[in-house]
């Protein structure tokens, strides 16, 4: 009896072995370019490849394969461990054309392999042929900081505007604004939340694939200063620098010299903007976008107001206890809002609740101090 539930067991394992072949051989090994001109007739199907991880985001389940200068994109579980330049292979079914691989399974071969060449994109209109290919694009920097949780650039060529999403970066990692760079990753689609399509973005997995070509200014405003009528003459995608009234209008804001009107929007952290302003903003030819400003406290001072920190260090006691009106425009250097202390440039120390800009200019008003 025991050679006998030996030779069942025996019998046993060999079918299952077999299904399993069969299982394994019902699923046809082909290349991502292959599956990239997967017909109707091949739907269903069940396929084996692997390529290079392009991008990964567990969190927001997204992933980018590409092999041979094809790419392909996966929808992952939350928190599956594979990073940018492991090897994987992907089993699943081949779906509509265009579509991602239904019922899908990722495992990872091997880690730290080098990322695949990346094609230099200049017109950035161009991208959607290259959705989802790892790329390389070149623009200036308009904005950086956190968007949508991720740090994340705002780019432009051409008068065209792009984001740029990193999966690892910190923040002083991040170019100043007016940047030249270079940055590479995968071109995705964005779309707005009624589903249109908006541009391309991209999808990098760090820092390590951004270049400098050239940097940008600490201080926006440390560009020279031009009248409206100059920039006229401007390069499309540059930084510049003016003064002027903003006023809001039914088609959206202008600023004007007096002689001339042209349309500006800002940033979105700017709180609303109006009145006589300085200016630092992208010139697109037609338009001033992605504007900051700072009131321009000269402007608004009344009569016999203070306008220059350094002659709060010179008040008498008499004239600290005079209450004395204040109109001044300085850089902030230092913030503590547990201490409830901003300290601007010139040395002397406000409290926070005078900071009313946040492109970081105090705007002082009916406020009083000794000597020291």
């Amino acid at each position: 009896m025991l050679m006998g539930a030996l030779r069942r067991l025996l019998a046993l394992l060999a079918l299952l072995c077999v299904l399993a072949g069969c299982q394994h051989s019902r699923e046809r090994s082909v290349s991502l370019s292959d599956l990239a001109k997967a017909s109707d007739s091949e739907r269903g199907q069940r396929v084996r490849t692997t390529g290079i991880v392009t991008y990964s985001d567990p969190e927001w389940r997204v992933l980018f394969v590409q092999d041979q200068g094809v790419g392909m994109y996966l929808t992952v579980p939350p928190g599956f461990d594979v990073r940018a330049g492991d090897r994987v292979e992907v089993v699943g079914n081949i779906a509509s054309p265009g579509k991602e691989l239904e019922k899908s399974s990722v495992r990872v071969i091997s880690r730290d392999n080098p990322l695949p060449p990346a094609p230099r994109v200049s017109d950035y209109s161009a991208l959607p042929q290259f959705f989802p290919q790892f790329v390389e694009v070149r623009g200036v920097v308009r904005w950086s900081g956190i968007r949508n949780g991720r740090p994340a650039l705002e780019i432009s060529a051409g008068g065209d505007v792009m984001v740029v999403y990193f999966r690892q970066a910190l923040a002083e990692d991040l170019p100043l604004m007016a940047s030249e760079v270079r940055v590479a990753g995968v071109a995705a689609a964005d779309f707005e939340s009624n589903g249109n399509f908006r541009g391309p973005k991209l999808f990098s997995p760090s820092t390590r694939q951004l270049k400098f070509v050239r940097a940008g200014p600490v201080d926006p405003f440390s560009v020279p200063l031009k009248s409206l009528s100059e920039l006229k003459t401007a390069a499309v995608d540059s930084l510049v620098h003016l003064t002027g009234e903003v006023l809001a209008g039914a088609n959206g804001a202008t600023v004007g010299d007096g002689r001339m009107t042209l349309p500006v929007s800002f940033q979105e952290s700017m709180p609303p903007i109006s009145g006589m302003s300085d200016i630092a903003g992208f010139w697109t030819g037609h338009a001033i976008e992605d504007a900051t400003a700072r009131p321009l406290s000269n402007h608004l001072a009344k009569n016999g107001d203070i306008v220059h920190l350094a002659d709060l260090k010179h008040l008498s006691m008499a004239a600290a206890s005079a209450r004395r009106g204040i109109s001044v425009r300085a850089v902030v250097t230092y913030v503590d809002t547990a201490w409830a202390l901003c300290s601007s440039r010139t040395r002397p120390l406000l409290p926070t609740w005078m900071l009313t800009n946040w492109t970081f200019v105090c705007n002082l008003a009916t406020w009083w101090m000794f000597p020291e």
